[in-house]
């Protein structure tokens, strides 16, 4: 198990923002005339925003809801509990923060209790990992290797356990940043905790798809990373 801190890469994901309807811009002292001239329009577009931001959060908890239909059986709540949570989620992702699976998981810690918390964040690991699971099978139909349906839930598992116990990080938790031969190693490390895993359930000629899947995926990671340490 990797010893860094586990906070997902994601070389282009966007930078959290906070929300700008929960941020209105107070000033001490004199204003100048620009500001004294767009207060009120200013303030108008923001009571505006705030009014709006209620039926943003319950269509974005529906939308959710209909890709995790079993999200309440899996964690045990009920549908208002289900609506709590998931707003506890916008809420975080709203938040600039260094490390928001942290965040989120001692929001719903406090509100829930732990094992509602870690229930939650595996169930998201699983989600991804399912994901992940379809988008390669294809290859294993093109080789003529296919794996079974027990076969490809053997391997959604194994990668919902890779994905929260050998997640690549960019950073340690001092906020140092890793090189890229770093970060790529780890992702080597992690595939090869899959390969030797899998060994267990999948056909040689299987495994051999399976690496040269990771091989591609590697490559294309390979150029993400270095248009992103290109840029820092």
């Amino acid at each position: 198990m990797s010893p860094l801190y586990r906070q997902q890469f994601h070389p282009f994901a966007a930078v959290n923002t906070a929300d700008s309807t929960s941020h209105i811009e107070l000033r001490l002292g004199k204003q100048s005339t620009r500001d004294r001239r767009h207060r009120s329009t200013t303030k108008g577009s923001s009571v505006n925003r705030m009014m709006t931001k209620q039926p943003i959060v319950t269509d974005w908890i529906a939308y959710m809801k209909s890709n995790m239909s079993d999200l309440g059986a899996k964690l045990g709540l009920d549908d208002a509990a289900v609506d709590r949570l998931l707003a506890l989620e916008m809420d975080v992702a709203l938040q600039p923060n260094f490390d928001p699976k942290a965040l989120l998981k001692e929001k719903i810690s406090s509100e829930f209790g732990s094992d509602i918390a870690q229930k939650y964040e595996f169930y998201q690991y699983a989600q991804e990992a399912s994901s992940k699971t379809s988008s390669i099978l294809p290859a294993f139909t093109e080789a003529n290797v296919p794996l079974s349906k027990e076969q490809s839930e053997q391997l959604s598992d194994l990668y919902a356990t890779a994905f929260r116990d050998w997640r690549p990080v960019a950073q340690t938790p001092d906020g140092q940043i890793l090189s890229m031969k770093s970060v790529l190693e780890q992702m080597s490390q992690m595939d090869r905790y899959i390969i030797t895993a899998a060994n267990a359930f999948l056909t040689e000629q299987q495994v051999n798809v399976l690496q040269q899947t990771q091989a591609r995926a590697l490559k294309s990671k390979q150029a993400a990373l270095g248009l992103y340490y290109g840029s820092t």
